[in-house]
């Protein structure tokens, strides 16, 4: 009853209460056994269960490097002061999806993230929807080929022996060179 009239306290409180009084002999094994029977104790002193977490595939845990996996943000026009004159600016901010980093960019115009400069003959990543980033397929690009409008939107691309054309929206450059810049179209 003392336990309870203590608020559950543990063995060494309950006993020195005790003590004040009344000397039992082996009475911390007696509150010991006391402490085990209260289901309030047993309740709060019970160890926290474990989830056990799936397996994640291993193309989700590869170390890669940080801005490997990129998405861009823009935020804008802000209108800024530059001496006497005022105009726009837009923040770009870059966000890596693998660490979390952030890189923000001040720009003057949009036509910075719209520069990117197509390169013929370097080795490429075809972009499928459907498949995995890993099982994309390489192939070299030969040529840009201009739409009726004159603007460049789509590759003529070597892949497999064949000589196929995709987007530009689907054709991602690699950070590599082979030195093919003796492949023939």
């Amino acid at each position: 009853m003392l336990h309870l009239c203590l608020h559950h306290l543990g063995v060494r409180i309950t006993l020195s209460e005790l003590q004040s009084e009344f000397w039992i002999i082996r009475g911390r094994q007696e509150f010991k056994k006391i402490l085990r029977e209260c289901l309030p104790c047993k309740v709060f002193k019970q160890k926290k269960s474990q989830l056990i977490e799936a397996l994640l595939p291993a193309d989700r845990v590869n170390a890669t490097k940080p801005f490997h996996v990129t998405g861009i943000d823009l935020a804008g026009p802000l209108y800024a002061r530059k001496y006497q004159s005022v105009g726009k600016a837009y923040i770009a901010l870059f966000t890596s999806v693998i660490t979390k980093a952030l890189h923000l960019e001040l720009i003057s115009d949009l036509s910075y993230l719209t520069s990117i400069s197509y390169v013929t003959l370097e080795e490429v990543l075809l972009q499928e929807e459907r498949r995995p980033r890993q099982v994309w397929e390489r192939a070299l690009a030969l040529k840009l080929i201009p739409d009726i409008d004159g603007i460049q939107r789509t590759y003529r691309l070597k892949c497999d022996g064949k000589t196929i054309a995709r987007p530009i929206q689907l054709v991602i450059p690699l950070e590599i060179d082979h030195g093919w810049e003796n492949v023939e179209e």
